[in-house]
């Protein structure tokens, strides 16, 4: 009845005990979180189910394959099973690519932006300017009067006005000024931000997809190389960038008939530099962060959640999806929307963020699985989603509208018939 010793070297004995104080110190994710996590994995699944039951993801996918020039596997099939010619007629996309050509020729061809500030014609003046107006009214005033000089109720007022006359023209000129010199940081910006790229991208999507999007702007770390003192240095800083969003990755509140009575779910993909870059931008968790690198360093994640086409996404974009080969990308979701003030107290929101319990918070949150990398009160004055999206042709009352491949379906059908024939 007597155990089994088992003899170890000094080195196993070390390792072992590295191994286990790893494990002890690798974070949890937060209690307070897990039920902010539960709720946006069930609005996720939600908006996902609306989306297949309203035939928005089979138009989605549908119009991917038109765009590339493919049946759908089922028609494939039948198509093989009596024989016929597997051609396909490119008349839709050839329409989608004339339309990118012709928008990208009005809003991108030119060497200024396709856009610009102007100053109000008649700005409005500062308090301190109209109170120096009526001071150093008020001490000519005093001065003339002193001299003995007449002064009458006319003089003072057309004097006033006067002043304020060459204090507003003044005004014009400086606007003008400032306009010119903004709208230069402003394009210096969206150049450093990737804006005019995603804006290329977006033209490609608005005549394919029901909807097209842009999504910005969002923060992220920038690695930069400076020269100090003769030496090369990396600087790393947060900078603002736009993207341009797939629509197969968007998911919206199913009832909603705009975005701005909808939360916004993208499916987003990190690789684990992007995920640990996000360590010391502000409003992600950096215990977060290293828990979802420790976790997923030596497995994958389950693909319970993915959608019902994304393997078949991933062959019409050209992505590998060999099991062998993943891993090396971390799915996320990014959601934006409404919460009530009391369930943020509950899962763990001060007191100091949150004014009412009964107000409906903004809140900007992004999950891993279990983990919730980030969760915040949305920073933005304007309490919406940083996504504008637009179609190509709009349903009225509906944020999904029409692109090209539904518009042409039906004559996209009679060709490939004609030329199978």
């Amino acid at each position: 009845m007597a155990g089994i010793l088992q003899v170890v070297s000094p080195q196993q004995l070390a390792d072992y005990e590295a191994k286990v104080q790893g494990e002890r110190q690798q974070p949890e994710p937060s209690m307070e979180m897990e039920g902010l996590v539960a709720i946006i994995r069930r609005e996720f699944n939600d908006s996902r189910n609306a989306r297949y039951v309203n035939g928005i993801s089979q138009r989605l996918i549908e119009a991917q394959r038109t765009y590339r020039g493919e049946y759908a596997p089922e028609k494939l099939r039948e198509i093989k099973m009596f024989g016929g010619s597997e051609v396909y007629s490119r008349v839709t996309p050839t329409k989608c690519r004339g339309a990118t050509s012709v928008l990208r020729d009005l809003y991108l061809s030119g060497s200024e932006p396709p856009w610009e500030l102007n100053p109000t014609p008649v700005p409005t003046m500062p308090e301190d300017i109209v109170g120096a107006v009526f001071g150093l009214v008020q001490s000519e005033v005093q001065a003339m009067q002193a001299q003995g000089m007449p002064i009458t109720e006319a003089m003072v007022r057309d004097r006033i006005q006067q002043l304020y006359d060459s204090a507003q023209l003044a005004a014009v000129r400086t606007a003008v000024v400032e306009a010119k010199e903004a709208s230069r940081e402003l394009n210096d910006v969206l150049i450093e931000g990737r804006f005019y790229q995603a804006l290329k991208e977006f033209l490609i999507d608005l005549p394919i997809f029901p909807i097209a999007c842009m999504k910005g702007p969002v923060v992220r770390q920038k690695t930069k190389v400076r020269w100090k003192n003769g030496q090369p240095v990396r600087d790393t800083s947060p900078k603002l960038f736009w993207d341009r969003v797939s629509p197969l990755d968007l998911y919206f509140t199913p009832d909603a008939s705009h975005l701005d009575e909808s939360y916004v779910i993208e499916h987003v993909r990190f690789s684990r530099q992007e995920l640990y870059n996000l360590i010391g931008v502000p409003g992600y968790k950096e215990d977060e962060i290293r828990a979802v690198l420790a976790d997923f360093k030596d497995k994958t994640q389950s693909r319970s959640w993915r959608d019902w086409f994304d393997e078949e996404r991933e062959d019409l974009e050209d992505r590998d999806h060999w099991e062998s080969a993943r891993g090396q990308l971390i799915d996320a979701l990014e959601w934006h929307g409404c919460i009530q003030g009391q369930m943020l107290l509950d899962h763990g929101f001060s007191e100091e963020e949150i004014d009412d319990p009964e107000q409906e918070y903004f809140v900007d949150a992004w999950v891993v699985d279990r983990y919730c990398i980030k969760a915040q009160i949305a920073p933005s004055l304007t309490q919406r989603p940083k996504y504008y999206i637009t179609s190509f042709e709009k349903i009225p009352g509906s944020i999904w509208g029409y692109g090209l491949p539904d518009i042409l379906a039906d004559i996209t059908s009679v060709c490939n018939t004609t030329m199978r024939s």
